[in-house]
């Protein structure tokens, strides 16, 4: 698999915009992580964690949410801002 052009950037900062079928997530939501796969005769998918919840009252209202429902479209888009601002 080709190295990720992320890996061969130096500083700055990703900006990330994920949509789910066309509706942005709220600026609040907090994502930890994003991972995208593509591969050869696989199904691509994308993982998208975001921080929410307590475990030990088992509630997650953010993940509970209409928009992460199985089968949406995400959209994720990547920009790299070298200055950090």
């Amino acid at each position: 698999m080709a190295d990720s052009p992320i890996k061969k950037l130096k500083s700055g900062v990703l900006n990330l915009e994920i949509t789910v079928d066309g509706t942005k997530l709220p600026d609040a939501m907090l994502v930890l992580e994003t991972e995208v796969v593509k591969e050869v005769n696989k199904i691509p998918y994308a993982r998208v964690v975001i921080f929410d919840g307590d475990s030990r009252e088992q509630t997650f209202p953010q993940s509970e949410e209409a928009m992460f429902e199985p089968g949406g479209e995400i959209e994720i888009k990547v920009a790299h801002d070298p200055t950090g601002t």
